[in-house]
Parts: C-alpha cells; structure tokens; sequence
C-alpha cells in the first residue's frame, strides 16, 4: 500500500498491510514501517482510500456538505 499523505513521515513510501481494522468509524491499516515498527496508518492517508475532490467547491462536496447541515439541522 502506498501512503500519500504529504505529512507522514513514509509518504511515498510502499508497506506492507499487516491487519485491517475500524478505529473511532474509520478504516486503518496497521503496517509494517521498517526502523518505525509497526504504524496504523488512515485509509484516506492511501492509495486505497477516496479520489481527493479537484476543487474544494466542486458540486460532490456541496452536495456532501448539504447533507450534513440537513442532517445536523434535524436533530
């Protein structure tokens, strides 16, 4: 698995995944990082996780952002 997150000390680096698991609603990987031993690293800090919007404004994230205020709006 490739980590992309430009501030992760492997960024750019391929490691291997030792286990899958949910951490507080969200997927981790715990992987093997070399001289650091083992790092639980997010999915959305991967290759693996979602496609990263062109434009912080495009019509998906309106659309995502919409949601969540109706959402939170109904409580």
């Amino acid at each position: 698995m490739l980590i992309t997150h430009p501030f992760h000390v492997l960024y750019g680096a391929w490691v291997p995944v030792l286990f899958v698991k949910c951490r507080a609603g969200k997927v981790v990987f715990v992987c093997e990082g070399g001289p650091l031993g083992r790092v639980t690293v997010l999915e959305s800090w991967t290759d693996r996780g979602r496609v990263p919007v062109e434009h912080r404004l495009s019509v998906a994230a309106l659309v995502e952002c919409d949601t969540l205020l109706r959402v939170l709006g109904g409580r």
